[in-house]
This record gives C-alpha cells, sequence and structure tokens, in this order.
C-alpha cells in the first residue's frame, strides 16, 4: 500500500469478513437472495464487505449505501458508533431489525430501493437560501445540503448550514455563535489588488491547526520530480492508466506523468492522471503546492470538502483551492481522470475582447457548493502535499466542520458542455485559444502558466478551408488528453484516457488518414461534430515527463507513425 497508511483499528478484517459470509443469518439470506446477482433494480451489492475498520453487512458501491441488519444482540450504543462513522465517510446507512426482513421481506426491499433512487439524483442548485435552512445531522453532510450550489465564477458567496452562524457586520467576533471558531483561509497576498484577491472566513467546531504532527510518507507515484530525466523533442502519447486492482482511493491512484516550474516559485504545473476503485476511507487530503483542477474521464465523483459538497461526472470538471482540505467518495465502482495542478496565479475567465460581453465559459455557470458540515470524532488520517512531497497526520476529527463561511476562495466545479463554442463562418481554422475556459495569468501579459482548453461538439463551416485542426509548431508545449468520443484530428490510437504531449516547437497535427479525408472531402455541407470532448493543458515552460510515465507500459512507442503515411503531393511543376 502506497504511502504507509495508518494500519486499521482492531476490530473486524478482511478475513473476518471472509468467515461472516459463511455464518449468515436466516435473515441475511433472505435478504441476499434478493439483492445479489444485480436482482434489485440492477443495483450491485455486495456482502459482508469490509469498510475499515468495520465490515457492512451489505454495501452498494455506486449510490454509496450501507444495509445493517440487527438481530437480538445488538448493542444500541456501538450500533451508533459505527453508523456515525460510515456516514462521515458519506454513506447512507439503513438498519433493519432481523424480524423486518423475515416478516416484512418487500416492505424492507422497497425502502431500501427508495433509498437508492434518492442517492441517484443529479445535483440541482437549491432556491436562494435554501441551503441556510438546513442542518447537518448525526455528525452527517445532509442530502439537502450536499447538493447545493450558488451560481458565479469567484463571487463574494455567504452560506451557512446553521442560521445564526455569520457574525454580521464583522469577520473575527469576541466570540463566534454557536462556539465555533473563526479562520481565514488567504488564497492570495493580503495585499492583493481587491479584483483579484481571494479569500474566505470560515466558522468551524475546530481550528485548522488541530492535528498531530506531520510525519513524511514514503515516496511514491504522486510528486513533482520533474528532473529526473531530460526533456526530449519527441512527439509521445499514452494509452490510458489502467483500473486498479488492488483497493486504491483517490490520492493513492494518482500518478505524475509530467509538469514544469516549482510550487516553491508559485510558477509551473504538475500533469497527473488518477484512477481509483474506493473512496477514501478514515483519511483527508489537501495540496499546499497549488490548486487542483480535477477532469474526470470515467466515474463519478463526490468531492466532500471544508466549504460544501461537490458532486462531478464526466464533461464536469472541479477546481478544489491551494489548501482546501477534502474527501473524495467513489459513486461509481471505478473512477478514472486527470488532474492539473497549478502552482501559479489562481485560475481565472480569459478576457472576452471583440468578442463581447458574452460567450465561451460564462460565469453564471460555475457552482460553488453551500455550507455543509460533519461533527464527527474519531482515529483519521489528514494527508498533505507540501513542496512535492506527501505528508500524513494523526487528527481526531473530521475537518470537514465549517459550519458556515463567506468569502471568494472557494471551490466550485463547471459543466463543460454548457460551453458557449465560438469558431470560423468564413475560413480557416481559428487559433485553438478561442475555445480557452480557464487560464492562469503569468508576469507576462497575454503569455499564460497554464490555459486549459476543450475542443468541444461545434459545427465546422468555413469554406475552402482545411476543417481540422491544422499542422503546427508552437512555442508553448501541450498536453492534451480526451473524455470521450474521438478527436477529430486523430483518426486512431488517441482514445478515452489516452494522453499526448507535444513539446515548444515539436511538430504535430492530422495523422495521415486525417489529412487525407478533411483535403478531399465535399465542403459544401458543414461538419457536425458531436459525442466528443478533449482538452489541452498548455503551458509557457516545457513539460518534463516523469521517468515513470516514460518508462511505463502505456507509452505508445509507435506514435511517430501516424504521421509517416503523409503523401508527398509536390510535384516541382
Amino acid at each position: 500500500m502506497r504511502g504507509g497508511r495508518k494500519p486499521p483499528l482492531p476490530t473486524r478484517t478482511r478475513g473476518h469478513a471472509r468467515e461472516l459470509r459463511h455464518s449468515s443469518t436466516e435473515a441475511e439470506q433472505r435478504l441476499w437472495l434478493h439483492l445479489r446477482a444485480g436482482r434489485l433494480n440492477g443495483l450491485k451489492f455486495r456482502r459482508q464487505h469490509p469498510l475499515p475498520p468495520y465490515v457492512a453487512d451489505f454495501y452498494c458501491e455506486s449510490v454509496r449505501l450501507v444495509i445493517e441488519l440487527d438481530g437480538s444482540q445488538h448493542n444500541e450504543g456501538v450500533d451508533e458508533t459505527r453508523t456515525r462513522f460510515l456516514e462521515s465517510l458519506g454513506l447512507k446507512v439503513l438498519r433493519y431489525w432481523d424480524n423486518e426482513v423475515l416478516q416484512q421481506t418487500a416492505a424492507v426491499l422497497e425502502a431500501i430501493l427508495g433509498a437508492a433512487q434518492d442517492r441517484t439524483l443529479s445535483p440541482t442548485p437549491l432556491p436562494e437560501g435554501e441551503g441556510l435552512k438546513q442542518k447537518a445531522q448525526g455528525g452527517c453532510m445532509s442530502e439537502k445540503v450536499s447538493k447545493g450550489y450558488q451560481s458565479g465564477f469567484a463571487n463574494e458567496f455567504a452560506t451557512e448550514a446553521m442560521p445564526g452562524v455569520l457574525p454580521e457586520g464583522q469577520n473575527s467576533p469576541q466570540q463566534v455563535a454557536h462556539g465555533l471558531y473563526a479562520e481565514q483561509l488567504s488564497g492570495t497576498a493580503f495585499t492583493s489588488p481587491r479584483h483579484s484577491n481571494r479569500r474566505s472566513w470560515l466558522y468551524r467546531i475546530r481550528p485548522a491547526a488541530m492535528h498531530h504532527p506531520f510525519e513524511a510518507m514514503r515516496d511514491g507515484r504522486f510528486h513533482n520530480r520533474f528532473n529526473e530525466v531530460p526533456a526530449s523533442p519527441n512527439q509521445l502519447r499514452w494509452d490510458p492508466l489502467p483500473l486498479p486492482v488492488e483497493p486504491t482511493d483517490f490520492v493513492d491512484g494518482i500518478v505524475t506523468i509530467a509538469g514544469n516550474g516549482a510550487s516553491s516559485e508559485q510558477s509551473g504545473v504538475g500533469i497527473h492522471l488518477y484512477a481509483a476503485n474506493r473512496s477514501m476511507q478514515g483519511r483527508f487530503f489537501y495540496n499546499a503546492d497549488g490548486e487542483l483542477l480535477i477532469v474526470p474521464q470515467q466515474g463519478r465523483l463526490r468531492l466532500a470538502t471544508e466549504l460544501g459538497v461537490i458532486e462531478l461526472e464526466p464533461l464536469e470538471v472541479a477546481v478544489i483551492p491551494r489548501g482546501v482540505r477534502f474527501r473524495v467518495e467513489l459513486l461509481d465502482d471505478t473512477a478514472r481522470g486527470y488532474i492539473a495542478e497549478n502552482f501559479g496565479a489562481l485560475l481565472r475567465l480569459p478576457d472576452l475582447g471583440p468578442i463581447g460581453s458574452n460567450g465561451l465559459a460564462n460565469p453564471r455557470d460555475f457552482l460553488t457548493p453551500v455550507a455543509a458540515y460533519e461533527d464527527v470524532e474519531g482515529n483519521f488520517e489528514l494527508v498533505a502535499k507540501f513542496q512535492g512531497n506527501l505528508w500524513r497526520a494523526q487528527i481526531d476529527h473530521s475537518p470537514l466542520d465549517v459550519v458556515g463561511w463567506h468569502g471568494n476562495y472557494a471551490p466550485y466545479k463547471y459543466d463543460l458542455r454548457r460551453f458557449n463554442t465560438i469558431g470560423s463562418i468564413s475560413y480557416d481554422h481559428p487559433d485553438p485559444c478561442i475555445f480557452l475556459v480557464l487560464h492562469s495569468p503569468s508576469d507576462t501579459a497575454g503569455v499564460d502558466n497554464i490555459d486549459f482548453v476543450i475542443f468541444p461538439p461545434r459545427w465546422l463551416a468555413a469554406q475552402n478551408t482545411f476543417r481540422p485542426p491544422w499542422f503546427h509548431r508552437n512555442i508553448a508545449s501541450e498536453f492534451m488528453g480526451l473524455i470521450t468520443g474521438a478527436y477529430d484530428a486523430k483518426a486512431e490510437g488517441f482514445v478515452p484516457g489516452g494522453a499526448s504531449l507535444h513539446n515548444c516547437m515539436s511538430g504535430h497535427g492530422p495523422d495521415a488518414a486525417t489529412y487525407e479525408k478533411a483535403s478531399t472531402r465535399d465542403l459544401s455541407q458543414p461538419d457536425v461534430i458531436t459525442g466528443t470532448m478533449a482538452f489541452m493543458f498548455e503551458t509557457r515552460r516545457v513539460i518534463h515527463p516523469t521517468r515513470q510515465a516514460l518508462e511505463s507500459k502505456q507509452l505508445q512507442g509507435n506514435y511517430y507513425e501516424c504521421w509517416q503515411g503523409i503523401r508527398k503531393h509536390f510535384s516541382g511543376k
């Protein structure tokens, strides 16, 4: 297990889970008969599933649902502690007596199905102020609160999960309501210009300083070692990262592919892939090196953060600010995707210039969660990324205990399907910066630390024009990924979950098959590109692949061959 995660608590173990499967009660056997093999509306349940330090009687990963059966020997105090812990992981827990299952089987199954359907509802914004009325009960972030969002990009938000939490007219009163502590979280320097100053005031159950000392974790696959091997001018391409076989959560599943700069310089980017098959259990994470732009390719995620909960699916992206503590829960059996770790200036929307006041990514489509909190005590692990290394500390409570907050430094998400694509309606394919979603400015005007660009569904109608992206050499360096479908400049080899890297002045562009097709096609009708979403992390610095990326089995050794079939048409006449 990478990173030396804390040992499980001295309760049931994986081996004991196997024993429990062979000594099921009559009620467990009856319920399993109806749950196994997807018999309940296709839901995939597991029996006696380990959720360290406990073993759940029945568990459905896709909807994060636990079912516990209680016989006459169950201790209510122990059961309550167990339930609170499981709920702290973002799980829904249903408890039934054995005789309920045996005598009212249909009613129990109907209740389980109803709870599962509630857990699969898509998050929708609540009416203004709705999030202020909800209170987390029993140490669990309430479902209603966790599905609430506030609209706008970097707005001055104010939200509370209990009435009266936010102080009136000041930030740090002598005593905060409800016995809470006031704490400022600063994402920019105190003296940053007001238009770019980002900070939030948090009102929490315990200050963030409350944890044991950090200890270094042994080196793993998530790092910022970008000088291990010399960067080459070769075009590079990778197949998707394999999904893990062993239990692997989000943090353990991150693999660093490439990057540049350094967090100590507050400039540059780390580029990572992730692949996971379990939720983070009993641990939390924050990144002191940079903000995280998370781009799911497969599998839905629930990001439970200090400032609220974001539910995320492929074709949406989320940004977790530097320093914000969070836990990643899987809403499906597996998850895979991409991460840009921004060491530089905070991501922001680009200016539109002559485009006008509307277009590209519109500010109102960015969603920031309303306040939600956990009040849970236990033996947990806090993992930090600091100066390129992972550190861990013991913490005796959930750090997701912010009951209310106000400010403009907070996590957010954006649905890429809402991007207002703009292109040419006369001739020539425009520069790819016309597809810019977010960027991290540098100290040189017009030259960014990072550009996040997408290639979404769109119409290509330019006349007498080679319509796909053209052949190109660029002073910037480009890392590309594919979320779904096919990229219109590559006929094959670049698949969802895969990646490519074209560094400074390395030639790239459409492969031979794409060129032949696009250069001879009938242009009297538009090309309607559907069912695709590619993206690019573009940087001003050369992107250095890591040793593990260059030595991985996913690296395509024959990528260069896609251009070798391009024919010579010049005759000299």
